[in-house]
């Protein structure tokens, strides 16, 4: 996800929800969502049908979805009418945004259809309106846990499940949504547009989109299929602008592995992020079909996502670095490879002054188990201080064992779930490194190494000072820069692990000026008082 506009919501993760999550997901595992969902031109108010496939893991008496309640504005979800297997109505309640329902004790290794069938406004989740030419669109943004509020589900990252959408809408709508397309079904004034996916998917990326669509081709990755949707009165331009999309999809392709979706439709929408990677269509700010706009680095953070966040998801909110982190860097990847290593630099010095603004204000280490409010994870930690972990995890394990590495732990958690742990035992495979300090100075240690130097000739030696003014010290190797007179210069290697370091370079001319991180690879901060 890049963010454009954080509309700040309150999401508050409780205790007693969160209870909730871990019971569930100990309690039963949903094998597939088949939603038909129903919209029109003249309310805001969907229907929807909802048949939810599950597998008990052990025994239960209830079996519990998130769904929103009506609220005061009348806006949520009323809940009409329960039944299991298509056949037996059941006992349920709809209050406190969950949706308990009877089971009559089920045991373990059951498996039941529940069928809901409900209607109301979407307080949020499902964006109603008119977009940005006035026309009435209709598009999913759940992230992070907002699917609730327009269907039934288990509204967690790592709760992952098959999805299929029946759409009725007016026919002059196009949809598109998750998975391959089925087919299109003319009935009076309406459609019934079918998709399905054929890999579990987490209800964050669980979409579908509905408004008057300019659709084109956009070619083949392979033999993934690309598409642009946007509106039809950005039809030309936006069709220039998406079109980069083979491009960018086949080079991750190339660079990690087998794309993990159907297709890929590149979709103008009213999200409220930048991009939302939604699986296999991905949903881009409506004026990114502006030719004024650079777009590239967007397309290749969403797309990039396609693999970390959507196929391999963090197993839970405080490890998102894995999925916005891998973004950041895979598309700082691509720049490296397509513009050459001084984009690349370019890219780690201006992530690193965003990792050092943001310490200004927040001093919160990257994987953050204190912070509930979900949208203030979309920050520079999670996205530019997370890409820079995986740079210096390049330079720890080499280029070799890095690329081999990031292939396999797709492969591994391809479709499931990963924490930051899981990461890390993959690479100490690989490397046959201990890796533990590494990932435990980064990722739970806030802040980062904060450098004052001076140095001074010494007969036929340079003595160079680095002290760590930050509270804690940290490990890592720095390279020098050695600038003689006469312009000449070298560059040597330190092994920082002290707050204070004093190191001696024998030399064969007087030392002018010295430069640190020449090559920008490490995350630190001048000081200079």
């Amino acid at each position: 996800m890049r963010a454009l506009v954080l509309i700040c919501l309150s999401i508050t993760l409780t205790s007693a929800f969160s209870q909730s999550y871990l019971k569930r997901w100990k309690t039963f595992d949903v094998q597939k969502y088949s939603f038909s969902i129903a919209v029109n031109d003249s309310t805001n108010s969907i229907n929807g049908r909802a048949e939810i496939d599950v597998l008990f893991k052990k025994k239960s008496d209830v079996f519990m979805l998130d769904l929103k309640s009506v609220d005061t504005d009348d806006k949520g979800m009323f809940v009409t009418h329960v039944t299991v297997d298509a056949v037996t109505d059941v006992v349920w309640s709809h209050k406190n945004d969950l949706l308990v329902i009877q089971t009559n004790g089920v045991r373990k290794g059951d498996r039941h259809k529940y069928t809901i069938s409900y209607f109301g406004v979407p307080a949020d989740g499902l964006i109603i309106g008119n977009n940005m030419h006035g026309n009435r669109a209709f598009f999913g943004d759940n992230w992070p846990n907002r699917a609730h509020h327009w269907f039934p589900c288990i509204d967690h990252s790592s709760d992952k499940a098959l999805v299929d959408w029946t759409i009725r809408a007016p026919n002059h709508y196009d949809v598109v949504a998750n998975g391959k397309f089925i087919d299109r079904t003319v009935t009076g004034d309406h459609t019934y547009t079918h998709w399905s996916s054929t890999v579990p998917l987490a209800p964050k990326v669980m979409v579908a989109g509905i408004a008057d669509f300019a659709v084109q081709e956009s070619g083949k990755a392979g033999t993934v299929p690309v598409s642009t949707w946007v509106y039809q009165q950005d039809r030309d331009n936006g069709f220039a602008q998406y079109s980069i999309g083979p491009e960018v999809l086949s080079y991750f392709i190339g660079k990690i592995g087998e794309y993990p979706y159907e297709k890929l439709a590149n979709v103008q929408s009213k999200t409220r992020f930048g991009g939302m990677e939604n699986a296999g269509n991905i949903f881009y700010y409506e004026e990114s079909t502006d030719p004024l706009r650079d777009v590239e680095g967007l397309f290749a953070h969403e797309i990039a996502h396609q693999w970390f966040g959507n196929s391999v998801t963090e197993i839970d909110w405080p490890h998102v670095w894995l999925s916005e982190g891998f973004a950041t860097y895979l598309t700082d990847l691509y720049f490296e490879d397509k513009y050459g290593k001084a984009r690349l630099k370019e890219r780690m010095t201006n992530e690193r002054e965003s990792v050092i603004a943001f310490s200004k204000k927040r001093m919160v280490p990257v994987i953050d188990d204190a912070t509930t409010d979900y949208m203030q994870l979309l920050n520079a930690n999670s996205y530019q201080k997370g890409a820079w972990i995986l740079h210096m995890l390049r330079r720890e394990v080499g280029d070799d064992i890095f690329f081999k590495g990031i292939q396999t732990y797709y492969m591994t958690y391809r479709d499931s779930n990963a924490s930051s742990d899981d990461l890390r035992q993959v690479f100490e495979t690989l490397s046959g490194k201990n890796l533990k300090s590494f990932f435990k100075q980064w990722l739970y240690i806030p802040g980062h190494p904060r450098l004052k130097h001076t140095f001074k000739n010494d007969s036929g030696r340079v003595i160079i000072e680095i002290q760590q003014i930050q509270k804690k010290a940290f490990k890592f190797p720095l390279d020098i820069k050695l600038v003689f007179e006469g312009g000449k210069s070298e560059v040597r290697k330190l092994n920082i692990s002290k707050k204070k370091g004093s190191f001696k370079i024998a030399t064969s001319h007087p030392v002018i000026r010295i430069e640190l991180d020449p090559d920008v690879r490490v995350l630190w901060e001048p000081v200079f008082n």
